[in-house]
């Protein structure tokens, strides 16, 4: 049947308490370590190589809450892309701003209200809350939770009963439904290979291991679901993008784009001994973030790539899913 993309839903529910929301890398990961049960190491290793080679069409989206979407905050303080003002309080005073950076996602209708500018200065606080108790905004907590050592479990005496403390992140309102989007394209039989995998997993309900401390139950995830969608990408033929992932740029507008940059410290998974400063070179990496809006004047599947690590054999994953934007009077709403 040649080469076709095929797009989907995934649903999951979460198991216990999370130290973050995982980013489109570290589902990545995950996914990949699903595939490698499924089809073995070697052709999995061939996959990777191909999605970096852009062989096959691999886009991921961070999770988010069932429902929402990433909120474009910079996009949406400017007054959207066509917005030369400089001095934006005129839109949003300084007690909007505080109130509205702290929210990370939204349903499709309230991003849409802040981005057509419904909601006047001085009522987002008010609004935001209101919106929070009915669950379509989302906004990101840190807390803080103190432990023992194992000492205190075990008995062993020879261990000191030190107190840690664990940070992790609370979604208010609290939700255990989250999801993601993943594109894929290729030949058929590529795309049934990968197809059959996740299926598999969804249908076994397994467990995505999504961050540090699974043996202490934290950061587990459960797939629950698995449903195509249709974008109408090549119907629609637009060149400006809600970024949903940790996306390494390729070919964009960044004059006309609104990005939020994300930047992370470099190192090799397997080392020898400890990570010592003077043994290990820094390297250093920059991300547009989930909630930037990407513009661009070349096919969407140009605006991304994926890299070789400084692991042999690894790739960092920059292959972000771009969710549409259309334009609507002077500013561009999710379609």
């Amino acid at each position: 049947m040649g080469i076709k993309m095929n797009t989907y839903r995934i649903t999951l529910k979460k198991k216990d308490y999370i130290t973050q929301v995982p980013d489109s890398q570290r589902l990545f990961g995950a996914l990949i370590y699903l595939f490698s049960d499924c089809i073995g190491r070697e052709q999995c290793s061939e996959l990777v190589q191909e999605i970096k080679n852009k062989q096959i069409g691999f886009w991921l989206s961070s999770l988010m809450p069932k429902g929402c979407y990433p909120i474009p905050l910079e996009y949406i303080i400017k007054g959207g892309e066509d917005n030369t003002e400089t001095d934006n309080t005129e839109r949003y005073n300084k007690e909007d701003y505080k109130v509205l950076k702290r929210c990370s996602y939204g349903t499709k209708e309230v991003i849409n209200q802040l981005l057509r500018g419904e909601i006047k200065k001085g009522e987002i606080k008010e609004f935001i809350q209101k919106k929070i108790k009915i669950k379509e905004i989302y906004r990101c907590d840190k807390i803080y939770q103190q432990r023992l050592h194992l000492a205190d479990e075990y008995a062993i005496e020879c261990l000191k009963n030190i107190p840690y403390s664990i940070q992790k992140v609370q979604l208010k309102p609290e939700t255990e439904e989250f999801y993601f989007f993943l594109a894929i394209e290729g030949e058929q039989e590529k795309r049934m290979t990968i197809e059959t995998a996740l299926h598999q997993a969804v249908d076994n309900k397994e467990l995505l291991v999504l961050g540090p401390r699974a043996s202490q139950g934290l950061n587990l995830f459960q797939l629950n679901a698995m449903e195509g969608v249709d974008l109408n990408y090549e119907k629609k033929n637009e060149k400006v993008y809600l970024n949903m992932g940790m996306l390494l740029p390729d070919k964009i507008e960044y004059e006309t784009s609104s990005l939020r940059l994300f930047t992370s410290e470099r190192r090799p998974y397997h080392m020898d001994g400890k990570y010592k400063k003077d043994k290990v070179k820094e390297n250093y990496i920059s991300f547009i973030d989930s909630g930037s809006v990407v513009k661009t004047k070349e096919d969407r599947k140009a605006v991304s790539k994926s890299i070789s690590s400084i692991s042999e054999g690894d790739i960092i994953f920059g292959n972000s899913f771009l969710y549409p934007l259309k334009q609507e009077g002077e500013v561009n709403i999710i379609a």
